[in-house]
Parts: C-alpha cells; structure tokens; sequence
C-alpha cells in the first residue's frame, strides 16, 4: 500500500501577474534547445507563449474569430504539442456549429491550418480542459465531452502528429445521455483507454423537468482497445456489482500499471498493475485495487472529490507524474481541499501540497494553487512548474511559479 507524505505545502511559491496573465498548460518536453510553457487566457482565443517562466507572454493568432457567431467557435484551449512540432487545441461549442473542433499549427508549429482537423458530430460536444485528451510523442487522443442531458461520446485520434486523424470510438452510450471524462494512450502496451460518464434522466409523468435519475451506475465504466479502435472491450465485471472506480475522471498509464481518479468514490486513487509478462492481458474489476492510495478531508466521512487530468513527464531523464485533487465536504464548504499527489513510478505517491477551501463561496483571500499544472521540462535542472494560483471559487488570481520538492 502506498504510503503518503504527511499533507502539507511543499512548494516555495513565486506568484507573478494578473487575473489576465495566460493560465499555463503544457510545457513543450520535446524541445531540447530551450524551455517553452503554453497557455491560453480564460474565455478568449489565443494561445500564449513563454519562455522566460511566465515573466513574459507572446501571443500566437488562431483562425478564430473573436466573434462569438463565428462557425468554429471563439474560446480554445491549448491541450498538446507533438513531437513532430505541431500545438494541438479544441474550440469550445459556442459557434454556429454548435459543436466543438480539434484545431493544429501546420508542422512549423507557427501557422495555423485553416480550417478545424476535427469537428464532433454530437451536438454540443467539445474537449474538456481539465481532462479528456492524451499525447505521447506524436499520438493525440481526444473525447468528447458535453453539458447535462446531451450526448457525446465520440473517440477521435492521430498516430502520425496530426498528418490524418480518424474517428476510431463511438455509441459507447446508446441512447442513454453521458460524455467521455477521460481518455489515455498507454505508450508501454499501445493500449488506449475511455472513462464513460453515463446520466439517465427521466420527466415526472411524462412532462414536466427533466431529473437525474442514475447517476454511477454499470453504465459507467471503463473502455480500451488493443487494435486502434477496431474493436473495444469494457472492463469486466462481476454481475449485479457497480464496478468502481464510478465516474472515472483521471487514467494514467504509468510504467508500473494503470491509474484512475474519480468524482466521488472510492477515495483516493485506484490502481490496476501491468503483468510486465503480458502487457496486453484483459482487464477486470477483481483486478483492481480501490483506492490504492487513499486521500480524504481530514475528521470527515462523507465528501465529493474529483481527479483533474495530471500533468505527466515521461522522459529517460525524468518521469513524473503530478495528480491535482479537489474535495467538498458535504458537512462544510470550509472542509474543502484541493491537493496535489505526485508519483514517479505509480507504486510510492506523495502529497507534494494541499490547501484548504479551494471551493470555498464564503468570501476570504486564500490562494491556493489551481487544478492545472505544466512541467517541469526533463532537462530543467530545478524542475520548475508553473501553475494558476486561484481564489474565490476557483476563480484564477495570478500566475503560480514553484520547484518540484525534493522529496520526489
């Protein structure tokens, strides 16, 4: 069982700018001339660059538009760079579409393609920022994501840095209303994985509001494919058992095995090791270990939590996986904590840093650091991180700049 650093900060924290400054995202591993962090603002269409830390940002025009009519939507978000050199990003569903867009820079990594490489037939469907993408070298995978009673569960993916891209999943729900929370390309097997959220909402007599009827039910569950979407296989079950990990929200694929985060429980992160003897065996919930590593608000039994996208190096100089957290407690908003585990092998993860309140509406001026994270650059000796300090129900505050401790 993995054992955890007592909760605490760790971080010597440097903030820097504004509620303006670009929230950092990605940081571009495959550069080995210099070290360069993307990122984009909140609501807006560019995506910004820096290679100074965040002391500086330069602004990178898109094809968007400003206007909000426009037919590909006006707000993106910056969620890779391959190693071929192309900056990948998804629109949101606010154009005349109606639905979100996978948008690349041609293989300079400058100039924009003039028109979306992906559009998601679901309406409404689009790429959640704080998950639901995956990049390893030149393979992208993305899922489509979506608002309360729609349906999206598109799988679209490129295995050549953005020269084609293919619809290899989809109809994972049936008639049933979801989205995809996350997808992961495991580059030590060649495995791809998606978690579905399934929601099924009912009207009272037929009219009336719609309600949330099931929510975590065996619709839930996890998806992979050994053949690149040929086929897809769900992760077994026993019968009349709700599989757990529910509402899976974060996979990783370490060198140790699989990892998952949740929306609620089990608490903590769950883990299913990898036979190094046979990568590709099939997966079952027996298999499982819930709640591997176990996290929780302290004196409290009964919250909500929820496992954003890591933010992962794998490189032969650095391995590091960094898993952002935010809990509510259900008793009592000021029990809410966001906090970071970190890992470098999937079997030993720690606390790297934990702060209270990170939902909290009942005013103060608490800071603590946001559910993204960029970096650090395997070849950045300090293994720098930069992040968004937030406020006030997450709202962002300014630019967060931190060493990874040396504990990890």
């Amino acid at each position: 069982m993995s054992q955890l650093i007592t909760p605490g900060r760790y971080f010597d924290i440097q903030y820097f700018g504004d509620w303006n400054t670009p929230r950092p995202r990605i940081v571009d591993q495959y550069n080995d001339k210099e070290i360069i962090f993307y990122g984009n603002r909140n609501l807006h269409n560019r995506i910004y660059s820096t290679a100074d830390m965040g002391d500086t940002w330069q602004t990178h025009t898109t094809v968007l538009s400003t206007d909000f009519t426009n037919e590909f939507g006006s707000i993106i978000t910056v969620i890779g760079k391959t190693r071929s050199g192309r900056l990948v990003a998804s629109t949101d569903a606010s154009g005349t579409s109606g639905v979100g867009h996978i948008i690349q820079t041609e293989i300079d990594g400058v100039t924009w393609q003039e028109n979306p490489v992906v559009s998601f037939g679901m309406p409404g469907g689009y790429v959640e920022e704080m998950y639901g993408y995956s990049i390893f070298e030149d393979v992208v995978i993305v899922g489509s994501y979506g608002p309360v009673a729609s349906k999206c569960d598109e799988v679209w993916a490129t295995f050549n840095g953005g020269d084609n891209w293919y619809k290899i999943g989809s109809g994972f729900l049936g008639e049933s209303e979801g989205h995809i929370h996350d997808v992961e390309f495991d580059p030590y097997s060649g495995r791809i994985y998606a978690a579905l959220e399934h929601r099924q909402y009912v009207a009272p007599d037929g009219a009336g509001d719609w309600e949330l009827k099931h929510r975590g039910s065996p619709v839930d569950r996890i998806m992979y494919t050994d053949n690149w979407g040929n086929t897809w296989n769900d992760v077994s079950t026993t019968p009349g058992r709700i599989f757990g990990p529910l509402s899976t929200t974060a996979i990783i694929a370490l060198q140790s095995g699989v990892f998952f985060g949740s929306d609620g429980r089990p608490d903590g992160v769950s883990a299913w090791f990898r036979d190094t003897n046979r990568p590709l065996k099939p997966m079952f919930d027996k298999d499982i270990i819930l709640g591997y590593v176990p996290i929780g608000v302290e004196g409290f039994n009964s919250f909500r939590h929820i496992a954003f996208k890591p933010s992962i190096t794998r490189h032969p100089q650095l391995n590091l996986c960094i898993l952002p957290f935010a809990h509510e407690s259900s008793f009592d908003n000021d029990k809410a904590v966001i906090r970071h585990l970190a890992t470098t092998d999937g079997v030993e993860w720690h606390t790297v840093w934990s702060h209270p309140r990170a939902f909290n509406a009942k005013g103060g001026t608490q800071n603590p650091i946001g559910f993204r994270l960029a970096g650090p650059h395997p070849k950045d000796n300090d293994r720098q991180i930069l992040g968004m300090a937030s406020g006030v129900l997450g709202a962002y505050a300014h630019g967060a700049r931190f060493k990874m401790p040396e504990i990890l």
